[in-house]
């Protein structure tokens, strides 16, 4: 089947692709067996194989007229049909339903990952004891140094006192253990 028949066919389809023998016979949902009669009757006439000037597109919807109306004039068949549509219709809402939740999901973790990233990152590279520990101590040790290095600049002296400097190369040997494969060592982890 060419391109150009496929396309003509695919017109016929819900947006699901199941084939709507509704809108192949140009009747609504709700028709009445006799409405389904007349109309195949009628399109039967436009589209039929003693129909003048008949184009590829006419045989194809002849064909497809008369699966149609195969389809909806037996009620047994058309009741199934009607249930399929439904099934369908239901299972299309879920899976708009799922991927809703999908997409809720999505943007939660998202927001939660962007909340948690820092913690994230240093939760995988902090993997012993030791590295904890610094990781404990690190803040600690810059809050002492940053108080030590107020109370020096309070004398009007630029010079800070050794107590700053220690605490603040502690807190430099905290970041390294933490983050650095120092700390791997020092722990015993290679």
């Amino acid at each position: 089947m060419d391109e150009e028949t496929q396309a003509f066919i695919d017109a016929f389809k819900r947006p699901d692709g199941v084939m709507d023998w509704y809108k192949v016979l140009d009747v609504p949902r709700s028709a009445t067996q006799e409405q389904i009669r007349d109309s195949f009757a009628i399109l039967s006439a436009t589209f039929g194989p003693r129909a003048e000037g008949r184009s590829k597109e006419d045989t194809v919807r002849h064909v497809l007229l008369k699966q149609a109306f195969a389809e909806l004039d037996d009620p047994a068949r058309r009741k199934k049909y009607e249930a399929f549509l439904r099934h369908e219709q239901d299972h299309a809402r879920l899976l708009v339903a799922i991927d809703s939740e999908r997409q809720k999901q999505r943007i939660a973790g998202t927001n939660a990952k962007s909340a948690s990233g820092i913690v994230e990152i240093i939760s995988r590279k902090v993997d012993s004891r030791l590295k904890r520990i610094a990781l404990v101590a690190f803040p600690f040790l810059v809050a002492v140094a940053l108080f030590r290095l107020s109370q020096d600049l309070d004398h009007y002296s630029w010079e800070p006192s050794l107590s700053f400097v220690l605490f603040s190369m502690a807190s430099a040997l905290c970041v390294l253990i933490a983050f650095t494969k120092f700390g791997n060592w020092l722990s015993g982890h290679q």
